[in-house]
């Protein structure tokens, strides 16, 4: 049959229509240019060019750019190796293993001949994560929002758990995404299941007999390879799995929070001569020497739970208000005495003549607050301080461990790559250098995973994995992330900002006291005392009541209204932790709708509410001195706020 040319034509058009369809999943040559890559805001300009997954090459600013390439403009961001998270659970779901693998006994054997050679509770070291890997696209994407271009997928809650996998956080098939194999093998003193071993010694002999038994295994292998006599080798994939890990080839991952059970950890290395690396790590720091002195490198979950509340918070909180006090008193000739923070007035709403405070006058106390502190049980000082001074120790392990020289790394474990980024930022805070801080985000984790020539630096040569962050990602807490390449693929990211930018509309004022009902019937009425100054900036107090028991919560606040939009921050003490709280919406005349929510360690709530100014008033327009304005001006009285 002879085939029209029209219609030959037209398939061949057809079929070059589909080619672009099928090109979508290869990576195509892409030009990144002007990027910093180094934090200086005058840094030079560069031009990265990404070919085959890889980056080929870096250009000066001005250099000729490859022709028929995507380009891609940076706008000056710093470009940042992408984190790779050292141990999380995400992606491998570990299974149970089967305890009992030998044939049942029989009643009436005898049981010294007969007992069963193989009790395998909590011993699976032939699970590969690899083989398993599997996740959700909203996985994927919480690592690619927080920066993160690979993790560990680590296998985890038995004696022995399995080999664990880098996979990359692209989108894509799993044999696409797994960068390397059987990185470690994975370790613990907790298994599932019942029966023995159910206790910690029980866990040790579990997986010292183990262990014994893959030493004989491998000995009738030699012995049968040799050509000597004896009984062969029986197949067990669990014995073998284990070869690499006694020839010193595989590292094992050891969960490990207490410094005792760093120490069981060692001494089962050492009878058993493998290398051993720690997780979790939450007292490492305690055993700084030994793992330093034997190179054993920490994999740090950075878990370490609720915040005790600081004893001395009030009077470090006294000190800075003196301090106040004493830069409020160094006023300039001819200027009237500034107001100390402790003396302003509280807010007042528009229309009404501030009433001043007495300082020498104490707040008033009703009965049921009266009622409540003596029924209120406190710690001693001593118990208080103790506890506050332990967590400090946990939350500072790394920096003890950089003080030290330990080489460690960051893992998220069963936490969100959010919560550890913000996590290793506030590390960053309290001392630890951001060089050191990012070196265990990207470059150890990669040395440790074995990819250290292809992870961890923008340099020629290695893989396209990178990050575009607006600043230093571990250094500012405001830092965006506006681009993530991974093995070249490219993830934009809207550059989404918290602030309002603009002035409150005419006649939109937030000044004065609010009351808060939400829909939420298991959220409480809350109120507001806020001032708003000339340029809409809101500054006041948040109260609440405890959802535990009705105590009076309150947490200083500040925020923008910018036409009739406005935003609040602040937090708020419950209990033993503190909960961020973020209120927007907008405002009209005397009412406020929109939403709060509260965040905490926990979790997070969000609630609609409506809001009133109580009592009602109209907020003015101008000032007696005929200024037109919103609210008030920062000099006047309520100008600080609170």
């Amino acid at each position: 049959m002879r085939v029209p040319r029209t219609c030959f034509v037209s398939a061949l058009l057809a079929l070059c229509a589909i080619q672009p369809a099928r090109a979508q999943g290869v990576a195509a040559p892409c030009v990144v240019r002007n990027v910093r890559l180094a934090e200086a805001a005058d840094a030079p300009r560069k031009t990265l060019v990404l070919r085959h997954g890889r980056i080929e090459a870096i250009l000066d600013e001005g250099a000729e750019l490859p022709k028929g390439a995507r380009i891609v403009d940076a706008n000056g961001a710093l470009a940042v190796p992408a984190f790779i998270d050292a141990y999380s659970f995400a992606g491998c779901v570990t299974p149970s293993p089967l305890a009992q693998r030998d044939v049942p006994l029989k009643p009436g054997a005898d049981v010294l001949v007969d007992m069963r050679d193989a009790n395998r509770k909590g011993i699976a070291p032939e699970f590969a994560a690899a083989e398993a890997f599997k996740t959700e696209g909203e996985t994927d994407k919480r690592f690619r929002s927080s920066g993160f271009g690979a993790w560990l997928a680590a296998p985890h809650g038995e004696f022995l758990s399995g080999t664990s996998a880098l996979v990359v956080s692209r989108d894509g098939a799993p044999r696409d995404r797994v960068r390397q194999a059987a990185v470690f093998q994975h370790a613990g003193f907790e298994a599932t299941g019942g029966g023995y071993p159910g206790t910690l010694m029980g866990a040790i002999a579990q997986l010292r007999q183990f262990f014994l038994d893959a030493r004989w295994v491998a000995e009738l292998a030699r012995r049968q390879a040799e050509g000597k006599p004896g009984r062969r080798p029986p197949y067990d994939a669990a014995l073998s799995a284990v070869g690499d890990v006694l020839a010193k080839k595989k590292r094992v991952v050891c969960e490990a929070e207490s410094a005792n059970d760093i120490e069981r950890w060692i001494a089962l290395a050492d009878e058993f001569g493998f290398e051993l690396a720690i997780a979790g790590g939450r007292e490492a720091w305690r055993r700084t020497d030994v793992l330093k002195a034997r190179g054993i490198p920490v994999f740090l979950t950075l878990q370490w739970g609720e915040e005790v509340e600081d004893p001395a918070a009030k009077d470090k909180a006294k000190e800075k208000e003196k301090e106040k006090e004493k830069q409020g008193q160094e006023q300039k000739p001819g200027e009237a005495p500034k107001a100390a923070a402790s003396e302003a007035a509280p807010p007042v709403p528009p229309g009404q003549e501030p009433k001043p405070a007495d300082p020498a006058k104490p707040a008033a106390e009703t009965p049921a607050r009266d009622a409540q502190k003596a029924w209120t049980y406190e710690e001693p000082l001593r118990a208080r301080t103790e506890k506050r001074r332990l967590w400090e120790e946990q939350r500072d392990c790394a920096l003890r461990l950089h003080e030290a020289g330990v080489t460690f790394a960051f893992g998220s474990g069963k936490d969100a790559p959010k919560d550890l980024l913000e996590r290793v930022r506030t590390l960053v805070e309290k001392g630890l250098p951001a060089e050191a801080a990012q070196r265990a985000l990207t470059s150890t984790p990669a040395e440790l995973c074995g990819v250290g020539r292809a992870l961890g630096a923008v340099e020629p040569g290695r893989d396209a994995t990178f990050a575009l962050w607006s600043k230093a990602p571990l250094a500012s807490k405001d830092a965006k992330l506006v681009w993530l390449f991974v093995d070249g693929f490219a993830h934009e990211f809207e550059l989404e900002s918290n602030e309002l930018k603009g002035k409150p509309d005419e006649g939109v004022d937030g000044t004065g006291n609010w009351t808060l009902v939400f829909d939420s019937p298991d959220v409480k009425p809350a109120s507001a005392e806020l001032v708003m100054s000339r340029d809409g900036v809101l500054r006041g107090t948040l109260r609440f009541k405890s959802p535990f028991d009705d105590s009076d919560l309150e947490g200083a606040c500040e925020g923008q209204v910018a036409g009739k939009k406005f935003k609040l921050a602040g937090r708020v003490k419950v209990a033993n932790f503190e909960a961020e709280v973020a209120i927007e919406g907008e405002i009209e005349k005397n009412t406020w709708r929109g939403s709060a929510t509260w965040k905490w360690s926990g979790g997070e709530n969000t609630s609609a509410f409506k809001g009133e100014r109580t009592p009602k008033a109209e907020p003015r327009t101008g000032d007696e001195d005929g200024r037109s304005g919103h609210g008030h001006d920062d000099d006047g009285p309520h100008g600080g706020g609170r």
